[in-house]
């Protein structure tokens, strides 16, 4: 989906929208991820490799940021999509059934717990999807089973109309895709990224095993700063890409993987309330 069109899509937008702007950070609208952060992990003495943007990737190398996520799937994405129509309807039930184990763990513990807690949230947030002629962004797997799917379009979100994005991780349970959200990682966007690029942090309780960036689907050529647990990954923009390009990242440990997506640079003012809640996580800036 070109940025062209979706700038003819996209009307006026109003202030916020795709997350919260504050001092120095950018809360961006995202697939529910990062409730807890555990704690990065490892002292300054532990050292290990960075996340793998591919199979191997040296620290100082600048190589596509996959995370092994190379293969098109329609799974992934087919999993996103019944996960926004269940939430435009207020389907809980359909929203737990589409849930991995991890999650639900995470979100309930049980059925009930988790309507009680997320359902009005999931409704409405990325709910207001369900029904609009949203695109789908991505939707890949690697050979292991784990997969990453994002959508963007033009939504009414609190009487006002926006272009967001959303996007989850997901793992394949036998011969269906279920989305992984609410696992302890957090995925921050950084402001003070250096110009043409755009580089998120990954954090997690665990050591990372892989790390990805995509813009409108595409992974981008980027390289890793950090260790063990706590990750910068920047990825290269390329020349002339539109603000409202999607933006995708992903992470993963070797239990748990993180998700999410937004437009490139929202239009945003500082302290814009753009209901980033319990259907999102944070990219910050």
């Amino acid at each position: 989906m070109s940025g062209r069109r979706r700038s003819e899509l996209r009307r006026a937008t109003p202030s916020g929208g795709y997350g919260v702007a504050v001092s120095v950070r950018v809360v961006v609208l995202l697939g529910l991820a990062a409730l807890l952060l555990a704690g990065c992990g490892g002292s300054q003495s532990e050292q290990a490799a960075p996340p793998a943007t591919t199979e191997t990737t040296p620290q100082e190398a600048v190589t596509p940021a996959t995370a092994g996520l190379t293969i098109d799937d329609p799974g992934p994405g087919d999993a996103l999509r019944a996960f926004v129509e269940a939430a435009g309807a207020g389907d809980t039930d359909a929203l737990w059934g589409l849930l991995t184990p991890l999650s639900r763990k995470q979100l309930g513990p049980t059925r009930a717990d988790f309507a009680r807690k997320y359902g009005e949230g999931f409704r409405e947030g990325v709910g207001t999807f369900a029904g609009t002629p949203y695109e789908m962004v991505i939707s890949k797997r690697d050979e292991d089973g784990w997969g990453v799917a994002a959508i963007a379009g033009n939504r009414v979100r609190d009487g006002q109309e926006e272009f967001a994005a959303y996007g989850a991780a997901a793992r394949q349970d036998g011969n269906r895709w279920l989305l992984e959200l609410g696992a302890p990682l957090e995925l921050k966007r950084l402001a003070d990224a250096a110009p043409g690029t755009i580089a998120v942090e990954m954090s997690a309780a665990d050591p990372l095993e892989a790390a990805g960036l995509w813009l409108d689907g595409e992974a981008l050529p980027a390289h890793v700063e950090g260790r063990r647990a706590h990750f910068v990954v920047a990825g290269q923009l390329p020349e002339g890409a539109a603000d409202d390009a999607v933006v995708v990242a992903f992470a993963r440990t070797g239990a748990a993987a993180s998700a999410g997506a937004f437009p490139l640079n929202p239009k945003t003012e500082p302290g814009a309330d753009t209901g980033a809640d319990t259907d999102t996580s944070t990219v910050s800036a």
